[in-house]
């Protein structure tokens, strides 16, 4: 399934008045921010676990990570910033930067999941980059930098 955030009723990720369909997102959710999302916080509230996360192209505001966040699948930054502080971003599939920004800090971007090669697309920083997981497969695009 997938959700999208609307952020009506405040900025905290765990609050289910701030989803599409007033859920909150779970390990088999895509996630997704659009043009007209507002700004987010993930909130130690969250179980911390999504399927895919989405800054889809025209979003202009903020995700930031005030918690660990787990992403079994794909994180997409089209547009916005996704803001890792000093948090652990857990990515099981690709990671593509193609207009959107990440705000390492000093966060760490892990890879994850043995069973899926991950591709790590357009340019980006990372503060502390990692795959400690045997036999997982990393890919990185031509022409692109990513900056550790």
């Amino acid at each position: 399934m997938g959700l999208t955030w609307l952020g009506n009723e405040s900025n905290l990720w765990s609050n289910p008045l701030n989803w599409d369909l007033g859920i909150l997102p779970n390990q088999y959710d895509l996630v997704r921010f659009t043009s007209a999302s507002s700004s987010a916080v993930i909130d130690a509230a969250f179980d911390g676990t999504i399927q895919s996360l989405a800054l889809e192209t025209g979003y202009t505001g903020t995700v930031t990570l005030a918690r660990d966040l787990t992403v079994a699948h794909n994180v997409t930054l089209g547009g916005g910033t996704l803001a890792g502080g000093s948090h652990t971003l857990s990515v099981g599939g690709d990671w593509t930067a193609s207009g959107g920004t990440f705000q390492a800090n000093t966060s760490t971007a892990t890879f994850i999941d043995n069973r899926q090669r991950s591709t790590i697309a357009g340019n980006t920083t990372f503060y502390n980059f990692t795959s400690t997981t045997p036999r997982k497969e990393l890919a990185f695009e031509a022409g692109s930098t990513q900056t550790t």
